[in-house]
């Protein structure tokens, strides 16, 4: 089955995007397209992938651009989920935590149940999140005063967590984000 991607250009970098039938696969940033390719390429090494947008690609990117314009607070797209049973427990924790909001290592390990809750299983969800912003890991602090780990980089989670404290223009109702 292939896979359809797009690149588009970001306030924090090149976004690439990647989607099968059943939903988004890939929301990641980097700093060249080789990168993201690379990375595409090597997290589904035996499916054909094809430059172009569809139907389910042009609504995240017009998700992505309305969060980069400071006019959308959630995502709404449809997810092909994976990963393990670990990771979405996990993934789906970092998605409660609110927009503009900040999460301790600790404040997420308390709301995991366990196994899950332990720091190593945290890292290893944080380093496989396939979804930026959706699954919104920049929101994850190792302390008070301190960033934690972010696969996209430190700078880029900096400029995120900048653009969440500046408040949404624009709330869309329920109708609008399905």
């Amino acid at each position: 089955m292939a896979i359809d991607y797009c690149i588009q250009t970001t306030p924090f970098g090149r976004l690439l995007l990647a989607a099968a039938p059943e939903g988004l696969l890939l929301a990641s940033f980097g700093d060249d397209d080789s990168e993201l390719l690379a990375e595409l390429t090597e997290t589904h090494p035996n499916r054909l992938l094809i430059y172009r947008a569809n139907a389910m690609l042009e609504q995240a990117i017009d998700q992505y651009q309305a969060y980069c314009a400071g006019q959308r607070s959630q995502f709404s797209v449809p997810i092909a989920w994976q990963g393990s049973a670990q990771q979405h427990a996990i993934w789906q924790q970092l998605i409660q935590i609110p927009y503009g909001q900040q999460w301790s290592y600790q404040q997420l390990a308390e709301q995991l149940p366990r196994p899950y809750h332990a720091a190593y299983a945290i890292n290893q969800a944080l380093r496989s999140n396939p979804l930026a912003l959706i699954i919104p890991c920049h929101r994850l602090t190792s302390s008070p005063h301190g960033l934690g780990y972010y696969r996209w980089g430190r700078s880029r989670q900096q400029q995120l967590l900048a653009r969440e404290a500046i408040p949404v223009t624009a709330k869309y109702s329920m109708e609008m984000m399905s």
